[in-house]
């Protein structure tokens, strides 16, 4: 991974404050009072300071003010970047903006250019790998929205912004977690921030972009980010997320016509996919990503499937298993057998997203999942010993 040496952050930091205050100008050698109000807080501090010492009718350039709000930042990087000043550290992006708040974003947005990465999602999620999220009120430009049910703020909103929102608020009604949404300016995009934080210690992130695009997602702990998801949506598949919905449960029959008429996947159903050779990886408390089979082709559902079944399963089973970080193996050799595919109901005659655990012990289970508008839905758990 590149890292960020001290000069060509500052010449990053030189770049984004001209930029952004010649986009303020619109196209003028000249800032205008009201052109000023969309320049960023570092930018919009040095215009301010210029006009008061330039005293009644001042007018200021917009290369005037990316120069001095470059000048003001630098005392406060020299300060904080104290290794060698040679290298910026995500440490001490993270101080420069704690230590003076109107240079968060932009000194973000420079540290991300300096290490080139510069694509829209991996910037702002290397924004949000050192953000405090007790403290979403910092959000550079940052703007809570009433977005709750019933509420006007809905109406400016994307479509799929809003049904990420509705997807978590559940939770809130719930009294047991907190949702909000906030737009905000990040590595120099604007976006949409979906948060939600647990009574206990885990959380979840989306962002999007302007017109509703997914930018990123993750999980959280302890309010601060855990791990970055493998896909957009990852987060929605854990079991906090999943019991939302109140998915009825089932004990599976053990014959094979009372498993017919129950409605339930028959013993030796074969799935459409096996996860022989999959590992489960966990940092001892949390499960944090799979590694799959080489050459292992899942379509979206399910790839969906398959970790809202293996978050349950950490939930109920795995994580009483691991030996020290030891990755735990899925399969016949391993903890167990997991096949994915779908399966029509022959009692109710619906068609349903299906993982079927088979336990080496005695903690076998069936998950019934059915897709809904704003992601899967667990309907059925089936507990099969």
């Amino acid at each position: 991974m590149k890292l960020a040496k001290t000069d060509a952050a500052k010449a990053a930091l030189q770049q984004i404050l001209t930029e952004d205050a010649k986009n303020a100008a619109g196209g003028n050698v000249l800032v205008s009072k009201s052109e000023a109000k969309a320049l960023d807080p570092a930018n919009r501090r040095a215009e301010q300071a210029l006009r008061k010492e330039g005293g009644k009718g001042t007018r200021v350039r917009a290369e005037q003010i990316a120069t001095r709000a470059a000048q003001d930042a630098g005392p406060v990087w020299d300060q904080i970047n104290v290794r060698g000043a040679n290298i910026l550290s995500k440490a001490e992006v993270k101080a420069i903006g704690e230590a003076d708040p109107a240079l968060a974003s932009v000194t973000q947005q420079a540290y991300l250019r300096a290490r080139g990465l510069e694509d829209p999602a991996k910037a702002v999620r290397g924004f949000f790998e050192t953000f405090d999220f007790n403290r979403m009120d910092t959000l550079p430009r940052g703007r809570r929205l009433d977005v709750r049910p019933g509420q006007g703020g809905r109406a400016d909103v994307p479509a799929q912004v809003l049904a990420g929102f509705d997807h978590y608020y559940p939770a809130e009604r719930a009294d047991w977690a907190s949702v909000s949404l906030h737009e905000g300016r990040v590595a120099g995009q604007s976006i949409y921030a979906l948060a939600m934080t647990t009574d206990g210690d885990d959380g979840y992130l989306e962002v999007y972009k302007k017109d509703g695009t997914p930018l990123t997602s993750a999980r959280l702990a302890d309010r601060q980010l855990f791990s970055h998801d493998e896909f957009f949506g990852r987060a929605r598949l854990t079991p906090t997320i999943l019991s939302l919905h109140n998915a009825r449960w089932d004990e599976g029959m053990s014959e094979a016509p009372e498993r017919a008429a129950a409605g339930q996947v028959p013993m030796n159903w074969p799935g459409d996919v096996s996860l022989e050779g999959a590992k489960v990886h966990h940092d001892g408390f949390m499960l944090h990503h799979l590694e799959l089979p080489e050459g292992l082709d899942l379509n979206d559902d399910q790839q969906q499937v398959l970790y809202a079944a293996v978050e349950l399963l950490w939930d109920s089973t795995f994580r009483h298993r691991f030996d020290g970080n030891q990755p735990l193996d899925l399969g016949a050799r391993g903890q167990g057998e997991l096949r994915i595919g779908e399966f029509q109901r022959p009692d109710d005659g619906q068609n349903y997203l299906v993982a079927d655990y088979r336990d080496v012990d005695d903690n076998s289970f069936v998950f019934y999942f059915q897709k809904a508008q704003d992601g899967l839905r667990l309907a059925i758990q089936q507990y099969d010993n």
